[in-house]
């Protein structure tokens, strides 16, 4: 989390994310949470939230129904059923009339948009509301509330959810997994990839008896039913193309035999429009073609808007964000007829202001907005041809009616490309429009789902200036709401808005859109963990700096956390003293201060100049309560954060001291029930295992659990202290209540997840690397194994987290003995890991001295030796005798000439190694345990090899020997 912007929420949730350490002066409010948790809420008698009234005309489905009630009897065994068939089959119309017709045996009964993540979060957060009233004001997210819903409904039984539209599998599966109190209906597209989840129910279209019933139902009038039998043949009995149909017999009060007669004749045209279409859509288009005709004559702006709608999602579409609509580009405008100055010089300056400034306001064009009076008409109109569904506050087009509308034909090309570029700037002025405020997160998750669907839509060589911007927003609300293992997809959306603006900005590099873009892209590379991508380009624009400086401001920031992140602390200590240089030059709020000094603290930390550390953090403690008193939350993140280097300098009496005063001061200012509070237990309890005391540091964690009890589900605190009391217990030798706790913590992240979520991966690797440095390799490599065989379903082959999980499974078979299945695992992750970052990193060292130790396990002492050796002297020279890395490298050379039976040799560079553990690396390091373990050992063994002149002193396996750089699980304070 970046200091620079901190939630009010104090646990994160997310692949390696943390409690941030280092908190320097940035919350801005504080608000206790009055809700309930939602075990305690019941839900009202009657609640259905399904977005659309119950279809008054169905007919024909009385067979898949019955199959559908029998199916999700509670005798008949299935908690979920996809309902499969393709577009315009009735999937969704069968669904909800399944809920409105059984309806008194399910409460409550929700449906979600699965297409859709934004929005399938927004209805649970709505849901949520529904529940619990006090949910909103209290200031949780909607992913919270979402969450919060999430967890109502593992807890209770009885409802009925909906996922509408699923594109695959995939999509679902967390919910399928989670959720198993109550019945989920799932409609799609997709056929295949279900039989092994849930039961199956494939729709076909109506039978002919039905679907002519259907017509004379709609048809107002009437008319022979023989005529209605032929007319739903030629539509192939589909229920939208029939629904549409009545709807042009209706407005236009066309008898069936006419509109039969038009089918006919116009079917190579409606044929010709799309020659790679399915039956459905061909068949709809013919059925369109009419309809467009008929709203055309009625109304001169209705088929414009039509195509307008089919570039955003399908469903709801704010009418709000129509505010802005203009004429149809592509036709002549009644102001160019009159004036045609008029209409070339401002429509011109207006694309060069977008061209120069990509997200400037639209300006004054020939073709005017449209009056609300006229948007709402035409609305109207293709409502009453049942080409879109309205309601007072948005829009809905059926997928099949925004295909063939976006379908240029030779006559109307113009106009669909005029409708995209008219979607694109009235989303761009919604999404310019929005707060940068706490109200900007409903408003932006309305627009975004349109903003995904218009980019997925448009072909990228289209792509302009003003599409540029929509890309360039679009990953800004990725890297703020997305996980990191989706910074590939936020880089793809940046990478092609830069090729748009290099066809349309002429100005180069130096352009303002240019450089905007340029940071933006930095800054997802870095969430993406893309960091020597990142460093690269920001040492690129430092020696391109302005008024040869070099980086200044935000770009220096970014240098100096890339530097910590990828292991150089001594990097990035000259650039942080820099900007506190100019920090404390311009005076003002001690904020800013304290924040970029507490980065300088943690890169001085990092290098292992511990005094500096302290000295940094010792100096924020000061400032702090002098300019913001001793009971401002800003004050006690300051005394945290020493309390935490005095820590790593070996002074965990004086840390437990300050985390007691800093709980003490958090319990008074927000009472004990609030997320700091609990953050700070954490890293109380953090504190006490590293003062020698795991008894004090477990009674803490257990008080917190039960305080906590399910106050805190929506941000998965409970579990993941959990998670840390088991690690205590692991620590103290109570290998049963480790597991015991464990296995409770990773049911909560499951039922929460589900089991291939990526966070609960982490933690199931996690408790295994624990129980691995508490010797119990046995146990933890069939954990491993698992987690391995799941890593490459979820992230692929070789993913840096599927790395991980081979190299921990390497290091244990290598501890338990089994060097023939460690080797290959190992040899693989050394390879990813000098694939995907630099040849000399910590990780890629760390990797080298596991390879190297299965060698000498195996009895490859020469290759074993000449690894390490090359392995110590790169680490030296690019991370410094000071880094963890080194110390390892120096211990685990030594081992190894212990093993060839070149003692002294062993015994200097332990003696070394030891020194070095003892100076440069943190009490909690296992180095420092370690190595002065099995010095003596040697020493002890070399003394009793010249008594009995029995040979080399034993190399004997440690688990710890090639510590690299691993990350506290999701939600725990590191």
């Amino acid at each position: 989390m970046a200091v620079e912007e901190r939630p009010e929420q104090f646990i994160a949730s997310g692949i390696g994310s943390q409690v941030a350490k280092y908190n320097f002066g940035l919350m801005e409010s504080h608000t206790h949470l009055p809700f309930l948790p939602s075990g305690e809420v019941a839900a009202h008698d009657g609640l259905i939230r399904l977005s659309e009234p119950r279809n008054q005309v169905f007919v024909g489905r009385g067979d898949e129904l019955a199959r559908l009630r029998d199916s999700l009897r509670p005798e008949g065994g299935a908690t979920a059923v996809v309902i499969h068939g393709l577009g315009g089959v009735g999937k969704t119309a069968l669904a909800l009339e399944y809920a409105y017709r059984y309806r008194e045996d399910h409460n409550p009964i929700l449906r979600l948009p699965a297409d859709s993540p934004v929005g399938m979060t927004a209805a649970l957060a709505a849901f949520a509301d529904d529940l619990n009233h006090l949910l909103e004001p209290s200031g949780l997210s909607p992913d919270q509330r979402a969450t919060w819903a999430k967890n109502w409904l593992q807890g209770h039984g009885g409802w009925l959810l909906i996922l509408d539209n699923a594109e695959q599998p995939a999509d679902v599966d967390a919910l399928l997994g989670s959720l198993v109190g109550g019945r989920i209906l799932i409609t799609t597209r997709q056929a295949t990839g279900w039989h092994a989840r849930c039961a199956t129910l494939p729709l076909d279209e109506l039978p002919e008896d039905a679907a002519v019933e259907f017509l004379e139902r709609l048809v107002a009038g009437g008319g022979e039913r023989a005529r209605f039998r032929e007319l739903a043949g030629e539509l192939g009995c589909l229920p939208l193309a029939l629904e549409q149909a009545a709807a042009y017999l209706n407005q236009t009060r066309t008898d069936p035999s006419g509109y039969l007669a038009l089918l006919r004749d116009a079917s190579a045209e409606a044929l010709a429009i799309g020659p790679r279409r399915d039956e459905h859509e061909r068949t709809v288009a013919r059925v369109w073609q009419h309809s467009l005709r008929a709203v055309q004559d009625e109304n001169p702006y209705a088929t414009y808007v039509l195509r307008v709608l089919s570039w955003f999602a399908p469903d709801q579409v704010p009418r709000s964000l129509l505010g802005r609509l203009r004429e149809d580009r592509s036709a002549p405008s009644a102001r160019a007829a009159r004036r045609l100055s008029g209409w070339t010089l401002p429509y011109a300056r207006r694309r060069w202001a977008q061209r120069a400034g990509w997200v400037r306001a639209r300006g004054r064009t020939a073709h005017r907005e449209l009056t609300e009076l006229e948007i709402n008409r035409a609305l109207g109109v293709l409502h009453a041809y049942s080409l879109i569904k309205l309601d007072r506050e948005s829009v809905k087009v059926h997928r099949l009616v925004q295909s063939v509308a976006r379908t240029p034909d030779p006559a109307r090309g113009r106009s669909v490309r005029a409708a995209r570029q008219e979607a694109v700037e009235l989303l761009l002025g919604a999404v310019l429009d929005i707060p940068v405020d706490a109200r900007g997160w409903v408003r932006e998750r309305e627009v975004v789902p349109h903003l995904e669907a218009l980019l997925r839509l448009a072909a990228p060589a289209d792509d302009g200036a003003d599409t540029a911007a929509l890309l360039v927003r679009l990953a800004q609300y990725g890297s703020r709401w997305s996980r990191p293992q989706e910074g590939s997809l936020i880089l793809g959306y940046l990478e092609r808005a830069d090729a748009a603006l290099r066809r349309t900005i002429l100005w180069g590099r130096s352009h303002p859109a240019r450089t905007a873009l340029s940071s933006s892209y930095t800054e997802a590379l870095i969430y993406a963990g893309e960091l020597e991508r990142a460093v690269d380009r920001l040492e690129h624009e430092g020696r391109r700096g302005p008024h040869g400086r070099g980086l200044v401001g935000a770009s220096l920031t970014r240098l100096a956390r890339c530097y910590l992140e990828l292991g150089r602390p001594e990097q990035a200590i000259p650039l942080l003293k820099r900007e506190l240089t100019d920090v404390l030059r311009g005076g003002g709020d001690v904020r800013p201060a304290l924040a970029v000094r507490g980065r300088l603290a943690a890169a001085y930390q990092a290098a292992g100049w511990h005094k500096h550390a302290v000295a940094m953090f010792e100096q924020n403690l000061f400032d702090a309560e002098a300019a913001l008193g001793g009971q401002d939350a800003d004050t006690c993140d300051a005394r945290e954060n020493l309390a935490d280097a005095y820590t790593a300098s070996q002074d965990a009496v004086r840390a437990v001291g300050l985390y007691r005063q800093s709980l003490t001061r958090r319990e008074a200012l927000f009472g004990r029930r609030h997320p700091s509070v609990f953050a700070c237990r954490i890293g109380l309890a953090n504190t006490y295992e590293e003062a020698g005391e795991p008894g004090r540091a477990a009674e803490v964690l257990d008080h917190a659990i039960a305080e906590a009890g399910g106050l805190f589900d929506e941000t998965l605190i409970v579990p993941a202290m959990r998670s840390h009391r088991a690690r205590v217990a692991l620590a103290a030798g109570q290998l049963e209540q480790a597991v015991a706790l464990q296995e409770e913590s990773l049911r909560d992240w499951i039922t929460a997840l589900g089991d291939r979520h990526p966070d609960v991966l982490y933690v199931k690797k996690g408790f295994a690397m624990a129980m691995v440095g508490a010797g119990e390799e046995e146990r933890a490599i069939p954990l491993l194994e698992e987690g391995l065989e799941l890593a490459e379903e979820v992230f692929g082959g070789s993913h840096a987290e599927t790395t991980v999980f081979r190299q921990v499974l390497g290091r244990a078979l290598r501890v338990a003995g089994d060097t023939p299945r460690a080797v290959p695992l190992l040899e693989r992750a050394l390879h990813e890991l000098r694939s995907a970052g630099e040849a000399h990193s910590p990780a890629v060292l760390a990797g080298r001295i596991d390879c190297a130790s299965a060698y000498r396990d195996s009895g490859d002492l020469e290759r074993a030796v000449s690894l390490l050796e090359g392995t110590l002297y790169d680490a030296e020279a690019h991370c410094g005798r000071r880094h963890e890395a080194s110390v390892a490298a120096r211990n685990a050379l030594a081992r190894t000439y212990a093993a060839t039976g070149d003692t002294p040799r062993a015994v200097s560079l332990l003696v070394t190694a030891a020194a070095d553990a003892e100076r440069f690396l943190g009490p909690g390091q296992p180095l420092r345990r370690t190595i002065p373990r099995y010095l003596a050992e040697v020493e002890e063994a070399a003394g009793a090899g010249e008594r009995s002149r029995t040979g080399p002193a034993p190399a004997i396996p440690d688990q710890d020997e090639g510590q690299g750089q691993t990350r506290s699980e999701p939600g725990a304070q590191p």
